[in-house]
């Protein structure tokens, strides 16, 4: 008897039916002295639903949209299993909700819907997910909503400026490499003296008294001072994580160098799991 695709076991979203489903894998798979892995899961999965009912109701309303990406044959996979197994420990481990909707996200448009899920290091993914502070999350999710566009809607303007003759490469070429050529932090400290500081002609539009009132002006200083400490307590903690890397740049002739951070491959395809998640307050 083959193994069916979840869906069709039952449609009621129940703790028992995931359960129900790794007694049929169990009990279908050719290689018993693997199926420790099942027994750990169906712990998981006990103590995930005990804890957090709606929330597991939830995740399998999702789980079962994603269901036809699920090939029939990686239901019974070891590979699947075992997926199964550190996602539900993990959602188990994790406290915060927002944390937990994040390791969702990962499992479902990550895991599940890749073609090289082999590739994909689930482990480090959700030890990063864990491990990073709201605060950075919710920075993460800003850089994405925010920055990442202005920084396109930049590199799209510098690549319009560029001479097409003889030239080899196409418009998305040259706009790939300009976005890989400019650190992100530098759109990010543009960001803040555009929104802080003083001398900003946003600033001044927004605060139009601004320059006759100096009370005003260094409580608007104190401000951008504020927000660039927040910024590097970030990024410390993004490049801990791995999600950052750091740059060192060559300030020329008669200057010194400095430290600018990018965005590491690991980190491009981390925010994609930020980018759809919700922060707002609980």
């Amino acid at each position: 008897m083959k193994n069916k695709p979840i869906k069709q076991i039952s449609k009621s979203v129940v703790k028992n039916t995931i359960l129900n489903i790794l007694d049929s894998i169990f009990i279908l798979s050719v290689h018993p002295y693997l199926n420790s892995s099942i027994i750990v899961c169906k712990v998981a999965v006990e103590s995930f639903f005990d804890l957090y009912p709606n929330e597991g109701q939830e995740f399998w309303e999702l789980l079962e949209q994603y269901t036809p990406k699920i090939k029939e044959k990686l239901l019974s996979s070891q590979e699947f299993r075992q997926s199964l197994t550190i996602t539900f420990e993990t959602l188990f481990r994790t406290r915060e909700k927002k944390k937990r909707d994040l390791i969702k996200q990962i499992y479902l448009n990550g895991y599940i819907s890749a073609e090289d899920r082999q590739n994909m290091n689930l482990e480090r993914f959700y030890r990063v997910a864990q491990e990073i502070s709201l605060e950075a999350l919710e920075y993460l999710k800003f850089i994405v909503d925010e920055i990442i566009p202005k920084k396109e809607k930049w590199a799209r303007e510098e690549v319009a400026k560029m001479n097409r003759e003889n030239r080899e490469k196409d418009d998305e070429w040259w706009f790939k490499r300009t976005m890989e050529g400019k650190p992100d932090s530098e759109i990010i400290t543009q960001w803040i003296y555009e929104e802080y500081n003083p001398k900003s002609q946003i600033v001044k539009n927004r605060i139009p008294n601004l320059d006759d009132d100096k009370a005003l002006k260094a409580k608007q200083w104190e401000e951008e001072t504020k927000k660039y400490k927040q910024y590097n307590e970030i990024a410390s903690e993004l490049v801990a994580l791995g999600i950052f890397r750091t740059i060192v740049k060559d300030g020329g002739m008669g200057s010194g160098a400095s430290k600018a951070e990018s965005f590491t491959e690991f980190g491009l395809r981390f925010i994609d799991f930020v980018r759809s998640l919700s922060l707002e307050k609980d």
